[in-house]
C-alpha cells in the first residue's frame, strides 16, 4: 500500500514537472484550428464512399447530439452541392498544415512526458503530422461505416426476425467494446510513433486502455451534461455549449497525456534500450 502512495505520488510530481496542462491546452488550441478545414476535408471523402447523402445523415443522428444535427445536414447537403475536385485539392493543402499543427503539439507534449529531446528535421515532423492526418481520416471514416450499415443492418433483422429486438442490448455492448478497441489501437499507435524515438507497442496498451476509456466516460458524461443541464444556458446563453465544448476538448486531451504519463510510469527505466532509435 505503501509503495502505491509513493508510486502516486511521484507520478503527480512528474506530472506537474511535464507542465502536461499546458500542452494539454495548446494541444486543444491547434485541434480547434485545424477541425474545420479538417472536416470538409473528411466530408469531401466521404462523398466519394457508396453510402449516399442519405446514409451520412442517417449515421451523422447517431454521433452528434439532435440539438446540432439540423446545422450539421444543412453543411453535409452544402459539401455534396460544391465542386468535389477544387473543394478537396483546397482542403486537402489546409488540412495538412493546420491539423499538421495539432499533431505536433501532441509530439511534443509526448517528448516532454517520455523525456525525449526532439531530433527529427522540421519537414520530417510535418510529413508525420501529415500521414497520421490522412490516417485519422480514414479511420474515422471506417468507422463511420461501421455505424451506419451497422444500424441498418439491426433494422432489417428486426423487420424480418423480431425476436432480433430482444438482442438490442447484447449488440450496443458489441458497438461500445469496438469503438473501444478501434481507440485503444489508435491510442498505442500515437503513443508508438509520435514521440521522437519508438516505444515498443505493448508498453503503451496500459495508457491506451486508460485513455480510450477515459474517453468514452467523458464523451458520455458530456452528453449527459449537453441534454439535461440548464444552468450553463442561462449564464452565457448560445456561448454556453462552446465553452463547454472547449472545456470538453482540454479534458481529452488532458486524459491523453495522462495516459502517456502512465506509460512512462509503468515501464521499467533502461537508458540503455529504452528508446530505440530510428
Amino acid at each position: 500500500m505503501l509503495r502505491l502512495i509513493v508510486w502516486v505520488q511521484n507520478m503527480l510530481k512528474k506530472i506537474r514537472r511535464d507542465h502536461v496542462s499546458a500542452f494539454a491546452a495548446q494541444s486543444a488550441y491547434f485541434l480547434i484550428l485545424s477541425a474545420i478545414p479538417f472536416i470538409i476535408f473528411l466530408l469531401t471523402l466521404l462523398r466519394f464512399l457508396p453510402i449516399g447523402l442519405d446514409g451520412l445523415l442517417d449515421g451523422l443522428s447517431l454521433i452528434i447530439p439532435a440539438k446540432y444535427y439540423s446545422v450539421a445536414a444543412t453543411v453535409l447537403n452544402s459539401i455534396y452541392r460544391s465542386s468535389s475536385t477544387t473543394l478537396l485539392s483546397f482542403s486537402i493543402i489546409t488540412v495538412i498544415w493546420s491539423a499538421g499543427k495539432g499533431i505536433m503539439a501532441l509530439a511534443n507534449g509526448l517528448n516532454a512526458v517520455n523525456e525525449i529531446e526532439e531530433n527529427r528535421s522540421y519537414i520530417r515532423i510535418r510529413l508525420k503530422a501529415a500521414f497520421y492526418t490522412v490516417l485519422f481520416a480514414i479511420l474515422i471514416i471506417f468507422t463511420l461505416i461501421f455505424l451506419v450499415f451497422g444500424n441498418r443492418i439491426f433494422m432489417w433483422l428486426v423487420e424480418r426476425f423480431p425476436f432480433f429486438e430482444d438482442f438490442s442490448t447484447m449488440l450496443g455492448l458489441i458497438r461500445t467494446l469496438f469503438a473501444l478497441s478501434f481507440y485503444i489501437c489508435l491510442f498505442a499507435v500515437f503513443y508508438k510513433f509520435l514521440p521522437a524515438s519508438r516505444m515498443r507497442i505493448l508498453r503503451q496498451l496500459p495508457g491506451a486502455v486508460f485513455t480510450a476509456s477515459g474517453w468514452m466516460i467523458s464523451s458520455y458524461i458530456f452528453s449527459l451534461y449537453v441534454d439535461y443541464a440548464r444552468a450553463p444556458s442561462y449564464m452565457y446563453g448560445s456561448l454556453a455549449y462552446l465553452m463547454l465544448f472547449f472545456l470538453y476538448l482540454y479534458m481529452i486531451m488532458y486524459i491523453f497525456f495522462l495516459g502517456a504519463e502512465l506509460n512512462y510510469s509503468l515501464t521499467p527505466k533502461k537508458p540503455d534500450n529504452y528508446h530505440l532509435k530510428y
